[in-house]
């Protein structure tokens, strides 16, 4: 009633972190644009396996345990596809879905079949920035320390490097899984790797760890834009980064980073080493990669990116909306 009533142009939403997709758009007039910033992908994709998948068959004549479990997959399922149909009605009831990348589109496509349009984020690069301290011989991770983000990967990765050679990992997240992280440490202890991981850090830090470090290595899985490699370019650190994902659309190999065909970890790792090995390159690299940052990607073009795309559906928005009435005969 609120939104009816004060004369807005158009409704911008940002999605539900629980469903992804909101179910405002049903409820106004107005044209209403979704950033979408990836459907809610554990129901689409195999995180770790897909939830669609049924459970193991029973060997022998099934047990009383097996039929309770089973029972209780049923209703799990139910509750899935219930939560798959709002989800695809709530983002059906908006007039446009923007999303961070031609990638994330084709997900969108996939999960919805929906069209989407591109509309780039950018860094803010007053906030992210080098600090001028020295390169160190360290190699930074980004981001939550759970499966999806392929710290296996980068761990094992380190691991063929030649031990006198062997740079740390540092490795930066919000939040960590309790039992994945016992895992990756007693991975790297496996592979003779030294293995630091930070939580909750300041901003202040993050920047600095992200600065002094000769290279990041991203291994996220399938991840929509990755964001993260923006903020090290931005901070004046070059990146590599397994080819998948909306990073294909953000790392230009050579200029801001390298990006390697697919999970290897030799291939990985010898990228890596080409950083830690040189600090001069890393910082030449870096400073490189800073440079793209600032005539790419700002928080500045994103916004003019972002105020092209609603006042372009403002006007595109209401135009659907008569043809809409045209074909009902009457305002719904």
């Amino acid at each position: 009633n609120e939104i009816a009533e004060g004369g807005f142009d158009v409704l911008f939403a940002h999605p539900c972190m629980f469903f992804r997709t909101s179910p405002i758009a049903k409820y106004v007039k107005i044209p209403s644009c979704l950033y979408l910033q990836e459907p809610y992908r554990w129901l689409y994709e195999a995180l770790p396996r897909l939830p669609w998948a049924a459970p193991p068959p029973a060997s022998g004549r099934p047990s009383v345990r097996y039929l309770k479990d089973y029972l209780k997959d049923l209703v799990i399922t139910q509750a899935l596809r219930l939560q798959v149909r709002e989800e695809l009605a709530w983002a059906t009831a908006f007039s446009t879905l923007l999303v961070n990348s031609y990638f994330s589109r084709e997900s969108v496509l996939r999960a919805y079949n929906l069209d989407s349009r591109v509309c780039y984020l950018g860094v803010d690069t007053k906030a992210f920035h080098p600090l001028g301290e020295p390169k160190e011989c360290y190699v930074i991770g980004l981001g939550n320390i759970y499966d999806n983000k392929g710290i296996a990967l980068a761990l094992t990765a380190i691991g063929t490097i030649e031990k006198a050679r062997r740079p740390p990992l540092v490795w930066v997240g919000n939040f960590a899984h309790p039992e994945y992280l016992v895992r990756m440490r007693r991975l790297a202890e496996d592979l003779g790797v030294q293995f630091t991981t930070k939580v909750m850090v300041s901003q202040e830090e993050l920047i600095a760890l992200l600065g002094k470090a000769a290279v990041m290595v991203y291994t996220s899985r399938l991840e929509p834009f990755g964001y993260a490699p923006l903020e090290a370019n931005a901070c004046g650190t070059a990146v590599v980064a397994v080819a998948e994902g909306g990073v294909r659309e953000t790392i230009r190999d050579g200029i801001n980073g390298k990006l390697v065909g697919d999970g290897d970890p030799e291939a990985l790792g010898k990228m890596v080493q080409a950083y830690t090995d040189d600090l001069e390159k890393a910082k030449h690299e870096g400073l490189k990669a800073r440079s793209f940052i600032e005539n790419s990607w700002t928080l500045e073009s994103a916004i003019d990116r972002l105020e092209e795309r609603l006042t372009d559906h403002c006007t595109r928005g209401y135009l659907s909306k008569s043809i809409d009435w045209l074909m009902v005969g009457m305002p719904d």
